[in-house]
């Protein structure tokens, strides 16, 4: 029963995290100009990417644990979506990530922009895919 609550614990706090900075903390952030959100990403991201793959890891082991304990396969299906952020991310995520960290947005503000809404476009994609598994496993307690 401890892995099934910390599952839900941490796919929880993975998917509110995730809903908030897709709906209001980088659309905010880009209301106020793309320098500003190029830079605010810069320290953003730095903090926020370890956290939420902590929140996976430990989300998604916890709950293929319970599924391999003799849960529901609820738990591996949710522990597996959540398991998908690592690979989703380092595809698909992590090259815009370093681009957006490395860019000049003096010198690149149109392409700056693009690759906020190509982040923007992934990271609801992630979010998609990743909170589901909170809502499986609260409904399986």
């Amino acid at each position: 029963m401890i892995a099934e609550q910390f599952a839900t614990i941490a796919a929880g706090f993975w998917a509110g995290i995730s809903i908030y900075i897709a709906l209001v903390e980088h659309p905010s952030a880009l209301r106020l100009g793309v320098k500003f959100a190029t830079d605010y990403f810069r320290i953003m991201s730095k903090r926020t990417a370890p956290l939420m793959m902590v929140l996976a890891a430990a989300g998604g082991v916890a709950a293929v644990y319970a599924w391999y304990q003799g849960g529901d396969q609820g738990w591996l299906i949710g522990g597996t979506l959540l398991l998908l952020q690592f690979p989703l991310t380092a595809l698909f995520i992590v090259p815009s990530n370093i681009r957006l960290l490395k860019i000049d947005v003096d010198q690149a503000r149109d392409e700056s922009l693009t690759l906020h809404y190509k982040w923007r476009t992934m990271h609801s994609v992630r979010t998609l895919l990743g909170c589901p598994p909170f809502l499986i496993f609260v409904w399986l307690l």
